[in-house]
C-alpha cells in the first residue's frame, strides 16, 4: 500500500506542470475567442463555434500514450513490482479523467451562462451529449465515458509500442487502420454511425465506459511483461 502511495504521489507531481500549461493555454485561447465574438455583436455571418472537450480528449489521450514511457521505466527502476505500477497507473489516469470531466463541464457551464448573460450570437458551444439532450449529468457521463476509452486504447497501444517496438506497435496500429478503412469503403461505417445516432442513449456510454475498463485490464499481460533490460 505505501509503494501505491508512493507512486501516486510520484504520478500527481509529473503531472502538475503539463496539467497547468494545458489548462492555460485552452482558457486563454477560450477567453480571446468569447472576447472577439463579443466585438463582433451580432453579426451573422461570423460564427465562432466550438466544442471544448475536445482538447480534453486529446490531452487524456497523448497523456496515456506518454506516461508509458515516461512513469513506468522510473518505478520499476526504484523498485516497484508491475502489480503495484499496474494498479496506480489505473487509479491515476481514472483520477485524471474524473478531474478533467469536471472541470471542462463547470468551464462549459461558466461560457454557457457567461455567453447567453452577454448576448453573443455569434459564439457557439456544441457538445456530443446534445444528442442525448444536454444536461448536465449527461455531459458529464459523455465526456467521461470518451475520455476513459481514448485513454484506454492509447495506453494499451503505448505498451504495445515498449514492449514490442515500431513493428510490433506499428502492426497493430496499421492493423485497425486498414480495417477502419476497409469499413468506410464498404460502408459499414456509415451504417454504423447511422444506427448509434439513431438509438442513442445513455447506456451507449455506460456501456463504453465498461468496454474501455474491460481494454485497461487487458493491459497487465502487456506490463507484466515489460522487460527490465530494455529499461536500464
Amino acid at each position: 500500500m505505501q509503494q501505491i502511495k508512493g507512486l501516486l504521489y510520484f504520478m500527481t507531481v509529473e503531472s502538475k506542470r503539463s496539467l497547468a500549461i494545458f489548462w492555460i493555454i485552452l482558457v486563454s485561447t477560450i477567453m480571446l475567442s468569447l472576447m472577439i465574438a463579443y466585438f463582433l455583436g451580432s453579426n451573422n455571418d461570423v460564427k465562432l463555434v466550438f466544442m471544448i472537450s475536445i482538447p480534453t480528449y486529446i490531452h487524456c489521450a497523448i497523456y496515456a500514450f506518454v506516461s508509458v514511457k515516461q512513469t513506468i521505466p522510473f518505478s520499476i527502476k526504484m523498485g516497484a513490482s508491475r502489480k503495484n505500477i499496474f494498479i496506480s497507473m489505473g487509479v491515476f489516469l481514472i483520477t485524471l479523467v474524473l478531474i478533467q470531466n469536471i472541470f471542462i463541464n463547470l468551464f462549459y457551464e461558466i461560457l454557457r451562462f457567461t455567453v447567453q448573460a452577454l448576448d453573443i450570437s455569434s459564439f457557439q458551444l456544441i457538445h456530443p451529449a446534445q444528442l442525448l439532450g444536454n444536461s448536465f449529468s449527461e455531459r458529464l457521463i459523455t465526456d467521461f465515458a470518451i475520455m476513459l476509452c481514448l485513454l484506454a486504447v492509447m495506453y494499451v497501444l503505448s505498451l504495445l509500442f515498449y514492449n514490442y517496438g515500431l513493428i510490433g506497435g506499428g502492426s497493430f496500429g496499421a492493423a485497425i487502420v486498414i480495417i477502419l478503412v476497409f469499413a468506410v469503403a464498404k460502408g459499414w461505417m456509415a451504417q454504423w454511425v447511422a444506427f448509434i445516432s439513431k438509438s442513442m442513449n445513455i447506456n451507449f456510454f455506460y456501456w463504453m465506459m465498461l468496454i474501455s475498463l474491460a481494454v485497461y485490464v487487458t493491459a497487465w499481460a502487456l506490463v507484466r511483461k515489460i522487460n527490465i533490460k530494455r529499461i536500464a
